[in-house]
């Protein structure tokens, strides 16, 4: 069986921009044995490697250097007879398309008369979405339901859409566009997050401090605030360290204001390739975001034998049970509880975290992603 996906971008390395999906292809190139042959046919591209069947003309530069420009979209547009050619030549099996857009999935469309399409990853705005990101009015907030409205109609394009999705919030929120048949598949990831030292019991110092990682944007929305009132509420009997990563204002006068200064660093935008240091570091990792869909980042420290302190919400509490996350009221004081219970507990959580980390390699992702395909295959 062979698979084409569909890509309006690729980087040929494990980033953040399209993790989760580089994440499914590094792990297939790594596979001694993987259960299905594939190639990726990307719109832009940037260090494209043997993977590509092809690569973008390049007309107006790097994928990378053109990513959130106004030429970017023109890009993908001149760019697409070339995928579609692409595609046809290859003749797939199955064609899986990363992106709902205005590009990309009317080029898998063009397809669907000689290989099942499936896909795309629906983001964005639904009705109901928590947070100041989607509960905005005027022009912002018509430009997002004008955007739900016209994904809408691009799903009503394919007579019976199969969407994959990544958690059981993820898939009550695609079905109001109409969507009937939907797969969730377990979001693993690539091989590079592993346990590291925590693998190693005997060589953690018991009397260091807990280690705190706090990872993503320092916005209201992923809680950022709640993180740091929460750190001025631990008790003065626990010893604790707090590394923070992520772009935005980290309020290092507030921090200093609070006292926190010696027990916190902040260290910016760190390359995702890089994250798997801070996470093997850390005792625990706390994820105070209001809505996820199913945020990649607990599903790395997971990966990486870390446990979670997290907010107790479908999308976020889903992949993991109480024996290596405490999920809490999105509060100060339950951010604060769940890391007293973590601090209590800690060698425990850990072990438990360890001995369960190879549940969320994508291997499992790429597993099931097969039984999906064939299906379709076997349906056509």
């Amino acid at each position: 069986m062979k698979v084409a996906y569909l890509t309006t971008y690729y980087n040929g390395a494990v980033d953040g921009r399209f993790g989760r999906f580089h994440d499914w292809i590094h792990t297939l190139r790594e596979m001694d044995d993987p259960p299905f042959d594939f190639d990726v046919v990307a719109l832009t591209a940037s260090n494209p490697d043997e993977t590509l069947s092809s690569t973008p003309h390049g007309i107006f530069g790097d994928a990378t250097d053109l990513w959130g420009s106004p030429r970017n979209t023109v890009e993908f547009g001149l760019n697409a007879p070339r995928a579609l050619r692409d595609l046809w030549r290859a003749d797939p099996d199955v064609v899986h398309v990363l992106t709902l857009d205005a590009v990309a999935y009317p080029v898998a469309l063009a397809m669907s008369r000689r290989s099942p399409v499936i896909g795309p990853d629906v983001q964005g705005y639904f009705p109901g979405r928590e947070g100041d990101r989607w509960e905005q009015g005027g022009l912002a907030g018509f430009k997002q339901r004008t955007r739900y409205r016209l994904r809408r109609g691009m799903l009503a394009l394919a007579a019976d859409p199969t969407v994959v999705t990544l958690s059981q919030y993820h898939e009550h929120n695609v079905r109001s566009l109409g969507v009937d048949e939907i797969e969730t598949i377990p979001p693993g990831v690539a091989p590079i997050f592993q346990p590291g030292q925590q693998a190693h019991p005997e060589r953690r110092d018991p009397d260091r401090p807990t280690e705190l990682l706090y990872l993503g944007d320092l916005s209201a929305y992923k809680g950022y605030d709640i993180f740091l009132d929460a750190l001025a509420q631990v008790p003065d009997d626990i010893d604790w360290h707090a590394t923070i990563i992520g772009t935005g204002d980290p309020q290092r006068d507030r921090i200093t204001n609070a006292g926190l200064a010696r027990s916190v660093d902040v260290e910016g935008f760190v390359p995702r390739s890089e994250l798997p240091s801070y996470y093997q570091r850390a005792d625990c990792y706390v994820m105070p975001s209001v809505d996820e869909h199913g945020p990649n980042t607990v599903v790395e420290a997971l990966a990486c034998g870390t446990p979670v302190v997290a907010t107790d919400k479908l999308g976020i509490n889903e992949y993991a049970d109480e024996a290596t996350a405490i999920y809490v009221d999105r509060t100060p004081s339950g951010i604060r509880r769940g890391i007293e219970r973590l601090h209590a507990r800690r060698d425990e959580y850990l072990a438990n975290a360890v001995e369960r980390a190879p549940e969320y390699g994508a291997e499992h992702t790429v597993d099931a992603l097969a039984d999906l395909y064939e299906a379709h295959v076997e349906r056509t």
